[in-house]
């Protein structure tokens, strides 16, 4: 952990795995990860 200009920088101790797509895909769990909010329709300056 460090203190900088514009607040706290953390940052991972040791080695950090790359993982495969194949890894990722073998750890999602759509229990866990698909169950985000579903945005319908524009917003912002999507709308004219």
């Amino acid at each position: 952990m460090e203190i900088v200009e514009d607040g706290v920088l953390i940052r991972p101790v040791g080695e950090r795995k790359k993982l495969t797509l194949a890894q990722k895909l073998d750890r999602y769990d759509p229990e866990i990860h698909g169950n985000g909010p579903l945005i319908q329709g524009r917003l912002g300056r999507e709308i004219f």
